[in-house]
């Protein structure tokens, strides 16, 4: 196998992971109450107000982080229960 179809594979292998995560947070996002929801927000929005500028201004947008934050605690979450 040449380093081509070795790159390929590998971006495949990739994307299969970042859609079965995808799938993952979904399922624990839709099993968690609206207080428990609320509390997420509330904590998320609490690292980005304490985050320094020079970091806030590398990533795109807050909405960006909340939802990369919110997949992150519902993966870890599917994790810990496992």
């Amino acid at each position: 196998m040449n380093w081509k179809e070795q790159r390929e594979l590998r971006k495949n292998q990739m994307q299969n992971l970042e859609v079965e995560r995808k799938k993952l947070a979904r399922l624990v996002w839709k099993s968690m109450g609206k207080g428990e929801r609320e509390q997420l927000y509330t904590e998320i929005n609490f690292q980005w107000d304490n985050m320094p500028q020079y970091i806030k201004d590398k990533i795109s947008s807050k909405d960006d982080y909340v939802s990369l934050e919110i997949e992150n605690y519902c993966v870890e979450r599917t994790k810990k229960s496992k």
